[in-house]
């Protein structure tokens, strides 16, 4: 027997027995650098909005449970998310309407994009939102949601599931009389809202303070005040202003991101495309992709991504580029 089919005899062999020779394409096993599954994409506040609305007429919220739009990514299959590891989607509620109550495994969030007066109950506690809060829901909180008041709210859902499924850890409940169990989590002192008037307060602050990030302009991240940690241990949370005029300089990270502009109008550029967005639309890059920001107005930019469970992992990596 040569040595070539002595070679080829032993891949059938390994091949037969499920075993995979890791010095055979080494590469596919540990990449030299990131290489995502998702692409750039953007989700215009005109599109999702009219949507939402038309599925106000024709789907009641009691047969959906939760009037949801994902936010998919087209390089993705359906029900895979927005990037490669998190959800972003897009609630309405309506007014008298009510959602509910569930829990999961999966962290979410909940940022109010329009409207105000609706109430988020979690763990039974009522927490009512304006525009511009940041709301959480840690794993296994219970929530639900009702909107007393008189204006249809619309919200952005931020949700870790696809990490939670790589873990193959997701479990979904529905109320029952059994009561909580002996291992709910302790919420005791949880901060459940982040007011929108506190995040433009630590922003202004720093604009008379310091200055602007190259890349980020004026940027806070919001942090559990019990703890000074991100409010969920898998997702990072931003906030940016940016001044009028500003030329951010050029910037990857191999956290997947996603954006949402709450106030004024701008540009993402990268190699591949330049997106431009405005009020309340919704955008995403793939890690590791080279981008920049441009404004012309002052602009304020929310961002989530999975820093957090990648900073716990210790593999988050950033890298500032010249400008060139």
């Amino acid at each position: 027997m040569t040595a070539e089919s002595g070679l080829s005899e032993l891949y059938r062999a390994a091949a037969a027995a499920h075993l995979q020779p890791l010095w055979v394409e080494t590469s596919r096993y540990v990449p030299r650098e990131p290489s995502p599954l998702n692409r750039i994409a953007c989700w215009p506040a005109r599109d999702y909005q009219s949507l939402l609305h038309r599925a106000g007429e024709h789907m009641p919220v009691e047969h959906a449970d939760r009037r949801v739009f994902v936010c998919n990514n087209p390089a993705l299959p359906p029900f895979s998310g927005t990037t490669q590891t998190l959800y972003a989607c897009v609630q309405l509620l309506r007014p008298g309407e009510t959602a509910p109550a569930h829990r999961h495994t999966q962290s979410a969030f909940r940022l109010i994009l329009s409207g105000n007066g609706a109430q988020t109950f979690l763990d039974g506690e009522p927490v009512t939102m304006h525009e511009g809060d940041f709301v959480i829901t840690p794993a296994l909180t219970w929530h639900g949601h009702a909107n007393p008041g008189t204006e249809d709210v619309i919200w952005l859902d931020g949700l870790d599931n696809a990490i939670v499924r790589l873990f193959d850890a997701t479990f979904f409940e529905l109320p029952s009389s059994a009561g909580p169990r002996p291992d709910d989590p302790d919420r005791s002192g949880m901060k459940w809202r982040y007011p929108w008037k506190e995040t433009l307060a630590a922003l202004e602050d720093l604009r008379t303070t310091t200055e602007p990030d190259p890349v980020w302009g004026w940027r806070t991240r919001l942090v559990d005040p019990r703890t000074g940690r991100d409010p969920l241990p898998t997702m990072a949370v931003f906030v940016s202003l940016l001044p009028a005029g500003f030329r951010g300089q050029s910037v990857r990270s191999t956290d997947s991101t996603v954006h949402v502009c709450l106030r004024g109008a701008g540009q993402t550029e990268t190699p591949a495309r330049t997106l431009e967005w405005g009020r309340h639309d919704i955008f995403t890059l793939p890690s590791w992709t080279a981008s920049r920001i441009r404004c012309e107005s002052d602009s304020l930019l929310f961002s989530f991504s999975d820093r957090g469970a990648q900073e716990r992992l210790e593999c988050w990596r950033e890298e500032r580029l010249p400008d060139v």
